[in-house]
Parts: structure tokens; sequence; C-alpha cells
């Protein structure tokens, strides 16, 4: 009981810790215009007040291509724990339509040009994919660049004290 209890105060204060040195996205990036692809528009900040995880990607690049599925295991995982804001930032409509076909998302994908470059003032993104883990305020917690496993993903998550535990309680 003690070894827990001691264990809880050190992963709160690394939380705590984490969360005061994050970046915030800035508000003019969290009122871009993100359109789902259920035909309705939302913002960033329509996600604030959960954990979030923004996800910058495109159907043509092959590290995106392998990420993707991934993201499919992970939703399956952490519906209706955290936020998951695939962002594409396809231009070619034709290649995006016939990978979304194969891919078979059961989750919603949105479509932004301009929240990219906005986001890359606070964190530079210098390619895809690139996800931000976001507190419930949309601050940025911890950004991975290029293929990430969801283990890695996994354990970010557990500094912001979501793991199995949050998980079953929504049960």
């Amino acid at each position: 009981m003690k070894k827990k209890l001691i264990f809880s105060a050190i992963l709160g204060f690394f939380a705590l810790a984490l969360l005061l040195s994050a970046q915030a996205i800035p508000q003019k990036c969290q009122e871009i215009t993100l359109k789902g692809l259920d035909g309705k528009n939302y913002t960033l900040a329509d996600f604030k007040g959960k954990v979030s995880l923004l996800i910058f990607w495109r159907s043509t690049c092959p590290h995106c291509r392998h990420e993707m599925p991934r993201i499919k295991e992970l939703y399956k995982k952490y519906r209706g724990v955290i936020n998951f804001v695939p962002v594409s930032l396809d231009t070619d409509e034709e290649h995006f339509s016939n990978y979304l076909k194969e891919l078979q998302p059961n989750f919603l994908i949105f479509r932004s040009l301009e929240l990219r470059p906005c986001v890359s003032e606070v964190s530079k993104i210098r390619g895809v994919p690139t996800l931000f883990l976001l507190d419930p305020n949309l601050n940025i917690v911890k950004k991975f660049e290029g293929t990430t496993s969801n283990e890695e993903i996994e354990k970010a998550l557990k500094t912001l004290g979501i793991g199995v535990e949050k998980r079953l309680q929504l049960r």
C-alpha cells in the first residue's frame, strides 16, 4: 500500500511537471476550421476538456500509411477516453479517397491545410506523420515525429493518468 502511494505521488509530480512545461497551442490555431468527413466543421477548441491526440498525416506518405492502422488499434482501446484528431494534409482527392477505402477508419478524419503551419509556429513540424499529445487545455505534452509505436504513445498517456484502469472505468 505504501509503495503504491509513493508511486502515485511520484507519477503525479511528473505529470504536474509535464503540464507546467507544456507549450500551449495558440488561440488562433484553436479557432481554425477542421472539416470533418462527416460534413461538419470543427475547431481544436471543440476538443478542450479531454486529452487529445492530434495527428498530422498524408495518404501519400509511406510512414503515415504504416501509422494509420496502428492509430485504429489505439482508437479501439481509448475511444471515449481521449479525443483522436487525425488531420489529413492531402491535396490529391483521388488518392485520399482511395486510401480511405483501403483504411476503412473507425474514427472521424479531419481536413485542414491551415492548422499545420499554425501549430508549427510553436512546435516545428518537419514532416509527417507528426503526432501531438495534448492535455485537456490543448497544451502540447509530447510530440512524436515519424513512425511511433503504440507503446510509446501509451507510455505518454500514462504520464497524464490515462491507462487501462481509466478505460475500464468508462465501460
